[in-house]
């Protein structure tokens, strides 16, 4: 996409490559990395019964897709930064997990924090398999539902069955947003 002085004031950050990204540039890619999302699954939802593969092997072609092809190129365009290449510093957090960073007593390469959907990927990837969706719609329900929040291993294990948030606040786990934000209880 041509770089105009239309849109050259609406920057949004470092591509990583020492290049300006554009608002323009992030509309450009997420419609990208939606339809691809879209075209997988159509292509399994076009499979005739009879053929379909099992359901894990779906939500787990689906799962990759979203993490290869939406996640991780919509945080490096939006200049998202990690620690030990997965967990945002700018999105949420148990108040444990980020205290363990914080106290430098997180090792890398070990699995004392895990990366969280708030709502279970199965869950989604079922909605997503069960309707088609256009391209847009994709992308909105992506924005909207795909939230992830950093927690220590043994708060993975507590989480049960809910609704999102609610999975947090039955466990007793309290969030916040950044790793160097102040606490802000059991609740967004």
């Amino acid at each position: 996409m041509e770089r105009t002085a239309n849109n050259l004031h609406r920057r949004t950050g470092w591509n990583g490559y020492g290049r300006v990204v554009t608002s323009d540039d992030i509309a450009g890619l997420r419609y990208e990395c939606a339809a691809r999302v879209v075209a997988l699954v159509d292509a399994l939802r076009a499979i005739p019964e009879d053929l379909q593969p099992v359901l894990r092997a779906k939500t787990v072609a689906v799962r990759e897709q979203i993490y290869f092809g939406w996640e991780r190129p919509m945080a490096a365009s939006r200049g998202i930064t990690y620690i030990a290449g997965k967990y945002e510093v700018e999105g949420w957090w148990s108040v444990a997990a980020a205290e363990l960073v914080n106290s430098g007593g997180f090792s890398p390469r070990t699995r004392q924090l895990e990366r969280e959907h708030v709502e279970p990927m199965s869950l989604l990837v079922r909605e997503l398999i069960a309707a088609p969706r256009t391209v847009d719609e994709a992308a909105e329900f992506l924005d909207a539902r795909l939230v992830t929040c950093t927690v220590l291993a043994a708060e993975h294990r507590a989480l049960g069955v809910g609704h999102d948030w609610e999975r947090y606040e039955l466990a007793g786990i309290p969030i916040r947003n950044g790793l160097i934000a102040p606490e802000i209880g059991s609740t967004r």
